[in-house]
């Protein structure tokens, strides 16, 4: 086995954790508002009316992230969001979101891809973070009781430049 192969090996075998650490730019995002009206489309107008206020907080997509995985814990922070520690063992934790409420927060490893989820008492996010050569892309689904069918949708994202420009 030459360095090269081993090297390479070495690489397909690293955590999904270290595969998806750094900050990530946005670079790709549906139309959330259109998302939104569909995932609501056919409720009864109050029914509809608190599923949107529920899935207010992805109407906007963070136009920054940044992940981190150290001493056994994941972190991760958003634009506009309270900062996520967790456990990296899928144990889930208390975390206080952004609209006040408190979730069972946890993530997981998934083949490549790392998971992270929020349940609530009415539903349930998961982001799935996946590394595709030199993007990361996040699959978002929300689950909620009022939900005929779960919301889904892909956000792609880029390394960020590195302090002094270099990626």
């Amino acid at each position: 086995m030459t360095l090269r192969s081993c090297c390479l090996l070495c690489m397909l075998a690293l955590p999904a954790l270290a595969q998806v650490e750094g900050t990530w730019d946005l670079v790709q995002a549906p139309d959330l508002e259109a998302q939104v009206a569909a995932a609501t489309k056919g409720l009864r107008p109050a029914e509809a009316d608190r599923a949107r206020r529920r899935l207010q907080v992805v109407r906007a997509a963070p136009r920054r992230i940044t992940l981190r995985h150290a001493g056994g814990r994941f972190h991760a922070e958003a634009e506009g969001e309270p900062a996520l520690d967790v456990p990296d063992t899928g144990r889930a934790v208390p975390w206080t979101g952004p609209d006040g409420g408190t979730y069972l927060a946890a993530v997981r490893r998934e083949g490549k891809a790392l998971v992270q989820t929020l349940m609530g008492e009415d539903g349930m996010r998961a982001w799935t973070y996946r590394l595709e050569g030199l993007v990361l892309r996040v699959r978002v689904e929300s689950k909620g009781l009022l939900l005929r069918r779960p919301l889904v949708y892909t956000l792609v994202y880029r390394r960020a430049p590195a302090e002094g420009g270099r990626r």
